[in-house]
């Protein structure tokens, strides 16, 4: 009988109930601020690395139009230098060796590899045909940078 009670309650139990209710906030903002710091790392993909993914597409691309075009299983410098000269964008230089497996014929297309440059390479495997059968295998390695 020495306790009053409040809505029901003992009068010290109102208290700890304020008290989780606060450590439940701030258990809440804290878990809060952490997901908005983690979504910030992830949103903030800085431009480099999506030019650097952009200059390494294009180059992928070229090779892969080269060789739907035809032009690759050619073997002639002269027009798969002219195709890659329409093709590439002017504010790019590439570069192409192509080998071939069976004949062992090498092909160096394009500018010289500069030294003070970011370079982005990649390979493609295309089939040498002639009159519609395959005749040899090459691999068409491009290199491909920003002037």
């Amino acid at each position: 009988m020495g306790r009053q009670q409040s809505c029901g309650l003992p009068s010290g139990t109102k208290r700890r109930k304020g008290f989780v209710f606060s450590m439940d906030i701030i258990i809440a903002v804290a878990f809060g601020l952490l997901l908005l710091i983690i979504a910030q790392g992830f949103l903030s993909v800085s431009r480099d690395s999506l030019s650097s993914l952009q200059v390494s597409r294009t180059g992928s691309d070229i090779a892969a139009a080269l060789d739907h075009q035809g032009v690759l299983d050619t073997l002639d410098e002269d027009a798969i230098a002219e195709q890659l000269e329409d093709m590439l964008p002017v504010n790019y230089q590439m570069r192409l060796e192509i080998k071939t497996n069976g004949e062992g014929e090498e092909l160096d297309i394009g500018e010289s590899l500069p030294a003070n440059r970011e370079i982005f390479s990649g390979r493609r495997v295309f089939a040498v045909t002639d009159g519609g059968e395959i005749s040899d295998y090459g691999m068409v390695q491009y290199f491909i940078w920003v002037k």
